[in-house]
């Protein structure tokens, strides 16, 4: 298991970076756009619209996501690409935010865990 918390994308140039090598993969709730690094560990960057809720359910919705992908990237025993880490963009889709509470984190994670195995950022 690896010790290195997520760490955030913050600057405009790591996320344009990630947009132009154009490797995503798109779900009903979310779009996931993945590029690979040489810093060793993973980065992620979200983005809520208000077209998801007002703040209330936006920070909700990225709460969810932050959690999911702590699960999906450090506990789970899913083994990396050869030490490969990544830079990854989750995009929130409308219907997320419309997600009933009860279920929502396993709605959440199984659609991340889908995306994410199309862009090979985890293997099993």
């Amino acid at each position: 298991m690896r010790k290195t918390p997520l760490i955030s994308l913050k600057k405009k140039g790591d996320f344009k970076r990630v947009f132009n090598r154009r490797k995503s993969a798109a779900g009903p709730l979310f779009v996931v756009y993945a590029a690979a690094n040489d810093l060793g560990f993973y980065r992620l960057g979200i983005s809520v619209s208000k077209k998801v809720g007002y703040a209330v359910v936006r920070s909700r919705v990225k709460r969810l996501v932050r959690e999911s992908c702590r699960h999906l990237l450090f506990e789970k025993n899913f083994s990396e690409n050869d030490g490969q880490a990544f830079d990854l963009i989750i995009i929130a889709r409308a219907p997320v935010g419309n997600l009933p509470r009860e279920g929502s984190f396993a709605k959440v994670n199984g659609s991340l865990v889908q995306l994410f195995g199309r862009l090979g950022v985890l293997t099993k």
